[in-house]
Parts: C-alpha cells; sequence; structure tokens
C-alpha cells in the first residue's frame, strides 16, 4: 500500500517542525485528547506518565528525522514497554503500527499542507487531487473520493483533507490548470455532497456529528489547524486550462471510459460484459495476434477493470493488488497507449496462445503507466487479444521488467 508516510521524502522539515511544537500530554484513553486538540499536544493512548509520553515522542521524532521503519520502531516499542512496565491494549505489534502511523501520518499531513498553501506553490498548482492509498481493503468511501479534483480554497478540504482515519494513506496532489487539462478536465470537479452522520463520545456522552467516510475525530484539516491559515490562491494563479485537447495521441474514447466508469460505480456487474478498448497499429498487431484475419482489436472486460482496482472478489476472482491511480479517464486513453507507448516482448519463444507484449507510456508528465496485451486461444482457432494488467510504474519497476525483453522499434 502506498501511504501517507511513503509518498513524502525524509527528512521532512515542515513534519519535524509540526512535531515539535507540541506539547507532551498524558492519557487514560484515546478520548482523552481528542480531534483537533492533537494538533498541539502529543499522547499516546494510555501513556499516563510522562516519563513514557516523552520517550514515545522521541521515538517518533527519530523516525520523522532519520528515516526510522516501522519495523526498528516496533522493537523500540517493546524496549520502552518494558523499561516503563507499561500494560497497553492491544497487541504489541498492533499498538505499535497504530502509534507509529497515526503520528508520522498526520506530521507529513500539516508538512504537506504548509508546502501546498505557500503563495508561489498556489499561484502554480491552484487544484488538490484526492489520491487513495492502494490499501488492499479500501475504505470504500475514500476510493470515491480517488482523483476528485477541487479548488485548494474548496471547502471540502477543511474536513476531508487526508488522513481521514486510522491507517488512512490517503493523501493531496497538487495539480495546475495544465494538469487539469492533461487529466481531461476544462475545470475542477464539484465538491461531493457532505452527509453526516452522528457519533456518541462513549467515555463523555457527548455527541457529535462525523462525515460519512471519515473516523470520529479525524474531521478536521490537521495542517490548516496547525499553521492557522486558510488556501489563498494569489490573483496571478492560472486557473484556466488550456482549450485545446491533449496533443499526446489521439482523444479518450468516451465509450471506454463510460463502460468503465459504469464498472467501477457498480452499475455493470457481469464479467463477461467487455468493451473494445482499441486497436493495435499493425507493426505491433504482428507481434501478438494469431493468424492470418485475427482481429488487432483489444478487448477489455468488466472483470478485469475491477481486477485492476482491486476488487475482483465481487465477479467471484481471487483478491489482487488494488491500483486506484487507473481510474475510468486512464482506461479510456489505452489506445493512446498503443500507437504512442514503447514497446517491449519476451526475448523467449512464444507459442500460440501465450503471446504477449508490454507497453509503457507516460500519460501524463512523470506519471509512466504500463499495460500488457496479450492473445488468448478461441475456438475458432485464431485468438482474441485481451489486457491482463494496466497500472503506473516507477523506473526501478520497470527497469527489473524489461531486464528479460527486447525492445521494439515502432516504424
Amino acid at each position: 500500500m502506498t501511504t501517507t508516510i511513503s509518498a513524502v521524502a525524509m527528512p521532512f522539515d515542515e513534519a519535524v517542525a509540526y512535531l515539535g511544537s507540541k506539547t507532551n500530554v498524558t492519557s487514560k484513553d484515546y478520548t482523552d485528547v481528542w480531534g483537533k486538540a492533537n494538533v498541539k499536544s502529543f499522547t499516546v493512548a494510555g501513556a499516563a506518565t510522562e516519563a513514557l509520553v516523552s520517550d514515545f515522542r522521541a521515538e517518533v521524532a527519530k523516525a520523522l528525522e532519520k528515516g526510522t521503519s516501522l519495523q526498528e520502531f516496533r522493537k523500540s516499542f517493546e524496549s520502552l514497554v518494558a523499561k516503563h512496565g507499561w500494560d497497553h491494549t492491544g497487541k504489541p505489534g498492533w499498538r505499535a503500527r497504530i502509534i507509529y502511523e497515526t503520528n508520522l501520518g498526520m506530521a507529513y499531513s500539516a508538512g504537506r499542507y504548509a508546502q501546498q498553501t505557500e503563495a508561489e506553490t498556489l499561484a502554480a498548482f491552484p487544484y488538490w487531487e484526492y489520491v487513495h492509498s492502494g490499501a488492499l481493503h479500501p475504505r470504500r468511501q475514500h476510493l470515491a473520493w480517488n482523483g476528485l479534483t477541487l479548488r485548494a480554497d474548496d471547502p471540502f478540504w477543511q474536513t476531508h483533507y487526508p488522513p481521514n482515519g486510522w491507517r488512512c494513506g490517503c493523501r493531496t496532489r497538487p495539480v495546475s490548470a495544465r494538469g487539469l487539462q492533461r487529466m481531461g478536465k476544462s475545470g475542477p470537479d464539484t465538491a461531493p455532497p457532505i452527509r453526516l452522520k452522528t457519533y456518541t463520545n462513549r467515555k463523555t456522552g457527548e455527541v457529535f456529528e462525523v462525515p460519512e467516510g471519515i473516523d470520529p475525530g479525524f474531521d478536521y484539516n490537521v495542517g490548516q489547524e496547525w499553521t492557522g491559515k486558510a488556501p489563498q490562491i494569489p490573483a496571478n494563479a492560472t486557473l484556466r486550462a488550456p482549450a485545446a485537447a491533449p496533443a499526446r495521441g489521439r482523444a479518450p474514447s468516451t465509450e471506454v471510459e463510460d463502460f468503465t466508469r459504469r464498472v467501477l460505480s457498480g452499475e455493470i456487474n457481469d464479467r463477461a460484459s467487455s468493451v473494445v478498448a482499441g486497436e493495435l497499429p499493425d507493426d505491433i498487431a504482428s507481434l501478438v495476434r494469431g493468424p492470418e484475419g485475427a482481429s488487432s482489436r483489444v478487448e477489455l472486460s468488466a472483470f478485469r477493470v475491477l481486477k485492476v482496482a482491486g476488487r475482483a472478489e465481487e465477479m467471484g476472482g481471487k483478491a489482487s493488488t488494488p491500483h486506484p491511480e487507473v481510474t475510468a479517464r486512464e482506461w479510456a486513453r489505452l489506445q493512446e497507449m498503443f500507437e504512442r507507448g514503447e514497446v517491449w516482448r519476451d526475448t523467449g519463444a512464444h507459442v500460440f496462445g501465450d503471446r504477449q507484449i508490454t507497453i509503457f507510456h507516460e500519460l501524463e508528465p512523470d506519471r509512466p503507466f504500463v499495460t500488457v496485451v496479450r492473445q488468448v486461444a478461441t475456438p475458432d482457432g485464431k485468438g482474441r487479444l485481451i489486457i491482463p494488467t494496466f497500472h503506473e510504474v516507477g523506473a526501478r519497476r520497470k527497469a527489473r521488467m524489461v531486464k528479460r525483453m527486447m525492445k521494439v522499434e515502432r516504424n
């Protein structure tokens, strides 16, 4: 899973400053220091002595400043428990992880907000995109917000700037006007309606209203509370995306976008439903398709869309790694991948029914994607072309993938 913690290089000065601004507070229960009070207070639920709180704070600070891993933090946790004779709740591994991820996640969120709200940054990147963590078992509401792109000063971010719950690894990505264009948007999205649910503090009896999808106590913007400033988009900010359509390849397919959006929303739930994702150019199609007369069209099934989303079990499949970065708008650009992408094939011999090519292409700057086109057998002996996978890929991952492949020179 891509977490808030892994999304930022360490050390992170603003995150360190956020932690340094806090005051140590002892507690008996996690409800003792609630919601926004955590911005000014460093506490560990159930840590009832100043010495124990101070030692935990030192370990969290070390993680921020030096990049201590969770495994290292767990060892320190066990040492502190033994040193102080602390009778904590929960299993040690789980409790250590909660302390580590919650404190670092909130610190990174506050630091990222401080960076994103600088006047120079907002002038160039006046929009924020909600980016889901890619958790194996995602919160459906958080997954639904993935890709939502709003003005930085939209009221939505006052309560929904992540993290939005325990172990939530979601984050925001700054977006420019040109970035909106590359996303196929002429302007920002409209914020979804905020529906409230009632929560009662089991200890105090106090009743709160919390937005759906957000854990109680997380319904605030930690960075805004810490810095004391709301985003102020400068008058010289570029707010309008260029009118021209993206020049990279042909226009996105509205048919593919509509199909994948309906699959992801649950409107289409038949795993056999499919759409033509695009057609391979002849020189590339010859590498993978079957005998003369076989189609160059590449099929995309509803099941494959859900599998890439990590939701294959909804159609009777096995759990798979989710790729929330692949939304309907990315699926709609597969034809661009086919036409303009960098093509590789395995150097080993292929047999009919097991031919495939791998295609890499930046759908937008610094966002390289990879897809695979594979031929599978059909009763008529000609075979058909399918897409087994599609996702964003880093440079290291790509290097490992192509190690035993040969690059194909396109005509």
